[in-house]
């Protein structure tokens, strides 16, 4: 699977969103080719925070998005961003694949200051419907809720739920 690239126009756009007085101008990305430079550079245009896609442990994470080295680089763009001063939320997809690693992920993101550690239930659209045998079951959610987010967690919380 190749992966996503940048919009050729994104730095203008970004620079225009900047200009016409936006407040708050958030990226969705899942870190690829993120580098200081490009973070730097972002930061003066006007990127006030970012919403980095982290779907589970290095196997899952990498089975999931497809690319083996993907998990690396959304970790390395994660430690970019903070070193940099942009605030960052994760965004996790819950799959079958993944629901067993969430707890450790959990913890191993509790050691970045983030703002918000969201897990979402994947929309029934696009590709997910090509990929029916990844989506969970809510029942197996529900189950290990207390695992997924035990209480006193007041960063991370369940998204999109059907």
């Amino acid at each position: 699977m190749k992966a996503m690239m940048q919009h050729p126009h994104f730095e203008e756009y970004l620079a225009l969103a900047g200009r016409k007085g936006f407040e708050r101008v958030v990226l969705f990305t899942n870190g690829h080719g993120l580098t200081e430079e490009k973070c730097r550079r972002w930061k003066l245009l006007g990127l006030t925070a970012v919403l980095l896609s982290v779907h589970g442990l290095e196997a899952s994470h990498d089975r999931s998005v497809g690319r083996v080295g993907s998990f690396g680089e959304a970790m390395a763009a994660l430690r970019i961003l903070l070193h940099e001063g942009i605030p960052v939320s994760i965004n996790t997809c819950i799959l079958r694949e993944n629901l067993e690693d969430l707890p450790a992920l959990r913890e191993l993101l509790e050691e970045h200051p983030l703002q918000i550690h969201t897990l979402s239930f994947p929309e029934w659209s696009g590709s997910v419907l090509r990929h029916q045998d990844s989506m969970v079951d809510y029942g197996e959610v529900a189950e290990a809720a207390g695992r997924l987010i035990p209480d006193g967690d007041r960063r991370t919380f369940f998204a999109n739920i059907p």
